[in-house]
């Protein structure tokens, strides 16, 4: 297969935030929203904890005082990452189940809980080089049933998404790499990512969201196609 290179011209957008920052021991837990997230890939799952004053994410966000308020999940206290806003993280192992507990000693504690549905094993491709002339098998096995979000990145050619229906496998087609150009004829490291995502139910007494993902990932060779050429500038046109 002939693969045709070509430019790709990316443009990218920076949004730079600066919020104001309010001690938690100031604020009621009917004033506060928080954002739970975790994020699962084999036994480890990370996970972060948000907090903001008001009813959406953004304007003014908390910092766990000294009155002795406590972010916890699984047991396992977070802590703070500093940045703004303030974020708490930590690891935990992927049981699966995780409840976030905020702790407020003068109004009580408040759990929420996600359940991940099992872990996701990416079977397919394992590491052997592939060449562009082949399609791209992609199999895992997860106990779940909701959609998976697939990924095709490499410093080759252009990254391929897909949302795919969760039953086990996938096949990426060699005509949907687009090559970049200069990387034509050359052997690149190529990772495939798989994420379900899952969302969890927030304690009563609170507003806000609790959602996460599992993860999977691989990586392999992408070695050229047949007939697969350099790039060669258009000097007569003018264009690069």
């Amino acid at each position: 297969m002939k693969h045709v290179c070509f430019f790709l011209v990316l443009s990218s957008i920076t949004a730079i935030g600066c919020f104001e920052e309010e001690d938690s021991c100031n604020v009621r837990t009917p004033g506060i929203y928080v954002e739970y997230e975790v994020s699962e890939q084999g036994e480890n799952a990370a996970v972060q904890a948000t907090f903001w004053v008001g009813d959406d994410p953004g304007g003014t966000y908390l910092e766990l005082g000294a009155c002795g308020d406590t972010i916890s999940v699984n047991g396992t206290k977070l802590h703070e990452s500093g940045g703004n806003p303030t974020r708490y993280t930590g690891n935990v192992s992927a049981t699966g189940e995780y409840e976030f507990v905020l702790n407020r000693p003068e109004e009580g504690a408040y759990s929420s809980v996600a359940y991940s549905d099992g872990p996701l094993l990416m079977t397919a491709p394992v590491g052997s080089p592939i060449s562009r002339d082949d399609d791209i098998m992609v199999e895992w096995s997860d106990p779940s049933s909701g959609q998976i979000h697939l990924s095709l990145q490499s410093s080759c050619f252009e990254s391929v998404y897909e949302i795919v229906t969760n039953d086990g496998e996938y096949v990426i087609a060699a005509e949907a790499l687009q090559m970049y150009p200069y990387y034509c004829t050359q052997i690149c490291t190529a990772h495939v990512d798989l994420i379900r995502y899952f969302y969890g139910d927030i304690s009563p007494s609170l507003k806000g969201t609790l959602r996460g993902d599992v993860r999977a990932a691989s990586y392999f060779d992408s070695t050229p196609a047949t007939g697969e050429v350099p790039y060669t500038p258009d000097t007569d046109s003018g264009n690069p």
